[in-house]
């Protein structure tokens, strides 16, 4: 009787134990798995390049006479499109994202002439743009795959401003570069741990006023506004 009960017990145990086994086995894969999906520490992090295309538009003052803000002034708003190309980098603390970037783009279309008569005086100004670039700071939040973010920072502009009496195009004023602020934001979405895409607007303010060669007529480059899309790559962090 004593030899049954003690077989009898090492047979619950053998099977148990294998049962118990193969259980565990089992729940390998499955941890196995759940850390190999885990999202990453850090996803945002490390250095990035990119490039964006879009649309913009800007604001010029030109006026005639010799007094800088002349209020017959005449306000010229050319629009275009836009193609450039970005960098920058990135930190990350839980959900927090910060970092810095710079950015160029190319103007294409930014020209536009209005020619006006006031008290028997004719006016012509004329606005163009170049380029645009800035170097800006990022803060954003992050979740998941999905960041939104603020930006600010310092801007470039290379325009031509031509504010006089006499027909724009007989005036050759060259482009010049101006100095100003920029701020705006956007959402940043992650295809992949290195690809990207973003939807952003950029607000461009400036005030620099300009005298335009040989003559008593002002001009100067007031604003400027964009809307781009961009892809970025991103390389992640050793």
């Amino acid at each position: 009787m004593r030899n049954q009960l003690l077989s009898s017990a090492a047979a619950i145990a053998i099977i148990a134990v294998a049962h118990g086994g193969s259980a565990f086995a089992a729940d390998i894969p499955l941890k196995a798995a759940r850390v190999a999906t885990a999202a990453p520490a850090c996803m945002w992090c490390g250095l990035y390049v990119g490039i964006h295309a879009g649309y913009g538009w800007s604001r010029h003052k030109g006026w005639d006479s010799g007094i800088p803000g002349d209020p017959s002034a005449i306000t010229v708003k050319p629009s275009g499109s836009l193609l450039g190309f970005h960098a920058g980098y990135n930190w990350q603390s839980g959900p927090w994202v910060w970092g810095i970037e710079g950015d160029v783009s190319a103007l294409q279309g930014w020209k536009k002439v209005v020619t006006t008569s006031v008290s028997e005086t004719t006016s012509h100004v004329r606005g163009e743009m170049e380029a645009l670039a800035s170097v800006r700071a990022r803060l954003g939040w992050a979740f998941d795959r999905t960041l939104i973010y603020a930006t600010g920072g310092v801007a470039f502009a290379r325009h031509r401003s031509i504010g006089l009496s006499t027909p724009v195009d007989s005036l050759s004023n060259g482009y010049r570069w101006a100095t100003g602020g920029v701020v705006g934001g956007g959402i940043e979405w992650k295809y992949n741990p290195n690809v990207s895409f973003r939807l952003e607007g950029l607000h461009y303010m400036f005030s620099q006023t300009t005298l335009n060669v040989g003559t008593t007529g002002f001009a100067k480059l007031k604003s400027a506004s964009v809307v781009r899309l961009g892809l970025n790559w991103h390389i992640q962090p050793f």
